[in-house]
C-alpha cells in the first residue's frame, strides 16, 4: 500500500516536472524567435 501510493506520488512529480519543462522550453523557443542575438548566443554553445 504505502509502496503504491510512493510510485503514484512519484508519477505525480514527473508529471508535474514534465508540464513545467515544456512550458519553460516553449517560453525559450519565443524568446529565440525574437532576438537574433540570443539564437547566435544559443549557436555558440553547441
Amino acid at each position: 500500500m504505502l509502496h503504491h501510493h510512493l510510485s503514484s506520488e512519484q508519477g505525480y512529480l514527473a508529471n508535474e516536472f514534465l508540464k513545467h519543462t515544456v512550458i519553460v522550453a516553449q517560453h525559450f523557443m519565443l524568446l529565440l524567435q525574437k532576438s537574433r542575438l540570443g539564437s547566435q548566443k544559443l549557436t555558440a554553445y553547441f
